[in-house]
């Protein structure tokens, strides 16, 4: 997946209280808080992590990661390098 550097400085991680980690300056990934119980955490991919074959908003942007734009997660590790 080709990342964009510049947008990914700004908008590579998102952290707020009441929802679980946003990736990508455009919502490319957003996890839900209670993502195991819930279809609100979603895909939509191109923003920040683009691929050549598919542009933001699209629907194979939107369907990439899980086959479906909103989905329930089962499990989620996300990791930090400092």
């Amino acid at each position: 997946m080709k990342i964009n550097a510049n947008k990914c400085k700004k908008y590579g991680i998102g952290c707020y209280s009441d929802y679980g980690p946003t990736f990508g300056g455009g919502n490319d990934i957003s996890i839900a808080s209670y993502a195991n119980l819930t279809m609100y955490s979603f895909s939509n991919l191109g923003y920040s992590f683009k691929r050549c074959d598919y542009s933001y908003g699209k629907k194979n942007a939107k369907i990439f990661l899980s086959g479906t734009f909103k989905f329930q997660l089962m499990e989620i590790e996300v990791y930090h390098k400092k």
